[in-house]
């Protein structure tokens, strides 16, 4: 009879291929059962499963209550993907020898998941997974640990059944698919693909052919429009990439198309169907490519496999970032993990670096792809939970720099091994591998891989772009170069993009692409200028579109920013414990912008003694920045300045003479100015809003909150100390309305200045509310663009100050702010 077999499992997880051969053997019927035994062993160690099985059910003839043979026929077929014999087998095993056959029951529920059985299999993990309780260090406990997971996978299938994605999966067809395994499928363009294949459509006699006829190669094929047929395939670059004496496959361009990098892997020997793979590249040439030259040995090392490039842009001009697949001991966190290295100009690579375990696990991760566009790999691991054996997941980041893992999702994943995924370049849709019944068949439903096609239902592309301008610039003449432009999702999913990219732009308009029903924040810094923001979002939007927010942005200048919410005690210098959230923004602020320096400054109105108000302004000026230094900022970005009396913000008297307590209030303030920067660095810097007299504040009201003065702990001090050099009572005003600006975080102010004269003394603390001119430009492209609005903030323009005072003072034995 034909022997028939495989090319081993390793080849499965390498080069995702199951080519099937045949030779000529004696048949096992003509040979004693001990020797059956011997034989199907051999055959199955050396990865030829199919003989073995063969070998193994004509012993099971001869001894049918044989429980270990019984196990070895079960994994034989699990190993040659065969999960309905598997499973029948598995249970027989368990049958044959309950009490000590933990892993027939294990692989018994395995292969009813593999089958889609979920509920049952379910049930009999958590069987399984109740039935031991002995020491953690017993190998079964490992099988109890397994188990649970397994169960989980159960679990999320059906949830995943029952919540597919929008999407149509395609069988891509006898063009492209055969009854050998197809596998590497890349898009070149949206209409052309290349993928790896072995084209034979018998059985392939091992000696009996030439080898030239049974190796896998690289195939390219087109189709004339996205909705039409894939055409006839041809052997890919010309005969410089494909091998008469070695498997082929795994191909992957670099992002500019300059090169080819791909897998060679042949057999270890005649008697040792496992195979292995080294990576290759190819330069293009013209339109042709260069003969493949094998990648440095510290990608190939010796002993060890290496293959299914990924190719991704470098962090330099000319460097290629290479994903690849290993088995190396170095690093690794358990069978086939997922390595990168960086490939250069002049063909060399850097040392391989693992991924880290939060992309690899004890189980085996395998054919990466690294999607530009969306800044995401794609890759498939059997060591985590899900639907079958190798699930396809996603992770946005680069190099080590990743989020964590999420299974695609159904109907792309199955109950089997789903791998290869890619995108076309349009991403509407793509291709993966998938072992699932209906695709072509040798010896059982799910023995081979072939590719199929996926189509988004709803293909919506969404992006925003726009142009930075000098906030004088009212018609865009001239748009800012060099401007820092960075998006940010409000999204709090776990698998919705929460960035996109941080860049420079030496163009004028920016663009970003934008996930799906997400909001963002669009943030512009740049050097000599305050910050602004903008917002843009795609929530409910089902059709594409292309949304403009351009964005201006105001030049630094000299100019003190009121700062409201900053409360002391009665004269006194500590600050009281309402003034935490302004201070928390002043904070903020120097915080975002670790560049700048600031005066604080602290000023009184024009009641109390000329010396004794600049020393009290001082001290307030310094509690202020003692707090910012406690809270982290270097004491070399600030100084504190106090005036007194001396900048006066408006006069303090009415035109009639009387008192004006509104007036008197609003020079009563903490402000900070920016006196500097340090040189060739970015300002990130969220300006604050600006100030003037609230014109419902009447002078009523602001008398009232003098003489109505609530006492407040001191910031660090809750005993609520009183002043003690005083007798006018503690107190402080808490009346006061902020209207932020909408582009920029709120930065508020209340200034007091608590007033004493020689036979009466009295707390005026009251707040000025800050008014604002918002002048909101929104230059969204459509009114769907849901609020992504061009927001601009300009400081209102202040009253004239007077220098002179308001009235003559009173000098006494207690004078004060």
């Amino acid at each position: 009879m034909n022997r028939i077999y495989t090319i081993a499992l390793l080849f499965f997880a390498l080069l995702a291929s199951n080519p099937i051969f045949a030779q000529d053997v004696q048949d096992p019927m003509d040979i004693p059962t001990k020797r059956k035994l011997e034989i199907a062993d051999n055959l199955a160690k050396i990865g030829s499963y199919y003989n073995a099985i063969d070998y193994y059910k004509s012993y099971m003839k001869d001894e049918k209550d044989d429980a270990d043979v019984a196990f070895k026929l079960a994994d034989a077929y699990r190993n040659a993907r065969d999960y309905v014999n598997a499973e029948e087998w598995y249970k027989k095993a368990f049958a044959m020898n309950k009490t000590e056959n933990m892993n027939a029951q294990f692989f018994y529920a395995l292969m009813m998941k593999y089958n889609g059985k979920y509920d049952q299999a379910k049930t009999l993990f958590d069987k399984i997974a109740k039935s031991y309780k002995g020491d953690e260090e017993d190998p079964k406990a490992a099988v109890i640990k397994i188990a649970k997971e397994e169960s989980k996978g159960c679990e999320l299938a059906l949830k995943m059944i029952n919540n597919p994605l929008k999407l149509v999966v395609k069988h891509l067809g006898k063009n492209v698919n055969n009854h050998y395994s197809d596998f590497g499928p890349a898009a070149v363009t949206d209409l052309k693909m290349i993928y790896s294949s072995i084209k034979s459509d018998t059985v392939v006699v091992v000696g009996g052919t030439d080898r030239a006829s049974y190796v896998s190669r690289i195939y390219e094929t087109s189709r004339k429009n996205k909705n039409g047929a894939w055409g006839k395939p041809k052997e890919f670059g010309d005969g410089n990439i494909n091998s008469n004496m070695d498997h082929t496959g795994n191909g992957s361009f670099s992002p500019d198309g300059k090169y080819f990098f791909f897998s060679r892997c042949r057999e270890v020997s005649p008697t040792d169907l496992h195979l292995h793979c080294d990576i290759y590249f190819s330069e293009r040439k013209g339109e042709s490519w260069s003969s493949p030259s094998r990648l440095s040995s510290n990608v190939n090392k010796a002993g060890t496999n290496n293959t299914q490039p990924a190719a991704a842009k470098g962090g330099k001009p000319g460097e290629i970032i290479l994903y690849f697949v290993s088995d190396r001991e170095e690093g690794s966190a358990g069978g086939q993990d997922l390595y990168y290295t960086t490939f250069k100009k002049d063909g060399s690579c850097t040392a391989p670096v693992n991924l880290g375990k939060k992309i690899n696990t004890a189980g085996d991760e395998v054919t990466p792809y690294y999607d530009e566009k969306e800044k995401t790999l794609y890759f498939s691991s059997n060591g985590r939970v899900g639907m079958g054996g190798f699930d396809i997941f996603r992770v946005k980041g680069t190099t080590k720099k990743f989020e964590d893992p999420t299974n695609v999702g159904y109907p792309i994943n199955s109950s089997v091994d789903d791998r290869y995924f890619s995108h076309w370049p349009n991403h509407r849709g793509g291709f993966f591998v998938s072992n699932r019944p209906g695709g072509y068949e040798l010896k059982s439903a799910t023995c081979c891989d072939d590719i199929y096609q996926f189509d988004y239902i709803i293909i919506p592309h969404f992006a925003v772009k726009g142009r930075i301008y000098d906030s004088e610039d009212k018609k865009k003449k001239n748009p800012l170069l060099t401007a820092v432009v960075q998006i940010t999702c409000d999204s709090a999913e776990k698998d919705a993009m929460r960035y996109d990219t941080t860049f420079s732009r030496n163009k004028a308009t920016y663009m970003f692409n934008l996930a799906r029903n997400q909001s963002y924040k669009i943030h512009v810094t740049k050097d000599g200028y305050y910050a602004n923001n903008a917002t843009c979002s795609v929530k409910g939007m089902d059709e594409s579109d292309t949304m403009t927010v351009d964005i201006f942005i105001e030049k630094i200048k000299p100019k003190s920013v009121r700062i409201e919410g900053i409360y002391y005690a009665y004269d006194r210098a500590e600050l009281q414990a309402e003034s935490e959230p302004a201070l928390k923004q002043l904070l903020g602020i120097l915080n975002d912008n670790p560049v700048i320096k600031v005066e604080i400054s602290s000023h009184t109105d024009n009641r109390g003694n000329d010396a004794y108000n600049m020393k009290l302004s001082q001290a307030r000026a310094e509690s202020v920045v003692k707090y910012l230094i406690t809270n982290g900022i270097d004491k070399q970005r600030l100084v504190a300045k106090g005036y007194g009396e001396t900048h006066p913000d408006t006069i303090n008297q009415n035109p009639d003479g009387s008192d004006c307590p509104v007036c008197r209030a609003r020079n009563r303030r903490t402000e900070f100015k920016i006196i500097g920067q340090i040189a060739n660095t970015t300002i990130i810097y969220d300006q604050a809003a600006p100030i003037t007299v609230d014109s419902a504040t009447t002078t009523q009201e602001v008398e009232a909150r003098e003489k109505e003065g609530k006492g407040a702990n001191f910031i660090g001090n809750p005993t609520n100390k009183p002043a003690t050099d005083n007798p006018a009572p503690a107190g402080t005003g808490t009346g006061t309305k902020t209207t932020p600006a909408k582009a920029a975080p709120k930065t508020t102010s209340s200034e007091d200045n608590e007033e004493a004269s020689s036979d009466e003394s009295s707390d005026d603390s009251a707040d000025v509310a800050p008014a604002t001119n918002d002048d909101e430009d929104s230059s969204a492209s459509k009114s769907k663009s849901s609020g992504a609005k061009t927001k601009t903030t300009t400081p209102a323009t202040k009253s004239t100050t007077s220098k002179s005072s308001s009235g003559s003072k009173k000098k006494g034995s207690v004078e004060e702010d």
